[in-house]
């Protein structure tokens, strides 16, 4: 299960969607990661880059004579909302030579 801590500098369900309490990742045999997609909101304000610290805990499905424990994780949202700068020069004249 992943569970959202709610000490990263993000806040849950305004800078990204709040994950069910049954969230779940899947670690691939033979690797030692996994991912999950957690939705980001696209506000349009420019707040650099925050966090989401979340626990990855009640792990399952070790082979034989493995052991799992708890691991924390943090996650960056890269604040990418900024659409650029858009300058209009349409209402501007100039003396050309």
């Amino acid at each position: 299960d992943i569970n959202d801590l709610g000490t990263g500098t993000a806040i849950a369900g305004t800078d990204y969607t709040t994950l069910p309490a049954n969230a779940t990742i899947t670690i691939s045999n033979g690797s030692n990661s996994g991912t999950i997609n957690i939705p980001t909101t696209v506000d349009g304000i420019f707040e650099g880059n925050e966090t989401i610290n979340g626990q990855i805990a009640n792990l399952t499905g070790a082979p034989a004579g493995v052991t799992i424990g708890t691991a924390n994780a943090t996650g960056i949202i890269d604040d990418a909302d900024d659409s650029g700068i858009t300058v209009d020069l349409s209402a501007n004249t100039a003396v050309e030579g």
